[in-house]
């Protein structure tokens, strides 16, 4: 069997056909980071919609986190995070910085700024922000829902 086509696919906005040439962007961004543009747009329009703040917050997080990826933050150093805050933990391996509490698995940490790191997971997300230095380093743990939790470094 042969197949002749006898329609050509138009735009209606140009009224041209994409034929070989394909359909131009709404956003021109580069191959490499259109699947990172694209998240981001659809994490903004979810935003916008959202009525929930829980919901809201939730959205506004992954878009930092979404931002810090396509854009990571120029930061220094920051292994003397590592320790135990109270029922949680903070380690590193090589570049990344891992969080866990006392009965649950590791969960990446995405650096937004310099004091303030992301959780990266579907599950749901916190933001840890770190105050002080040395033995007077704290955590606070920002849940979704809006509760925070502030935790001294344990002493090690």
């Amino acid at each position: 069997r042969v197949f002749v086509p006898v329609a050509n696919a138009t735009s209606a906005a140009t009224g041209k056909t994409w034929d070989k040439v394909g359909v131009e962007p709404n956003v021109k961004v580069s191959a490499v980071s259109a699947l990172a543009t694209a998240h981001l747009e659809a994490l903004s329009r979810l935003i916008q919609k959202a009525k929930d703040p829980t919901r809201k917050r939730d959205l506004e997080w992954m878009a930092e986190i979404a931002r810090a990826k396509m854009e990571p933050p120029k930061l220094g150093d920051s292994r003397e995070l590592n320790g135990r805050y109270g029922p949680y933990s903070i380690t590193s391996e090589g570049s990344e910085r891992f969080f866990a509490s006392t009965d649950n698995p590791s969960w990446p940490l995405v650096q937004v700024s310099n004091d303030t790191y992301l959780r990266d997971s579907l599950a749901f997300v916190i933001r840890v922000t770190v105050r002080g230095t040395g033995a007077h380093r704290e955590i606070v743990v920002e849940h979704s829902d809006g509760t925070k939790e502030a935790w001294q470094r344990n002493g090690d």
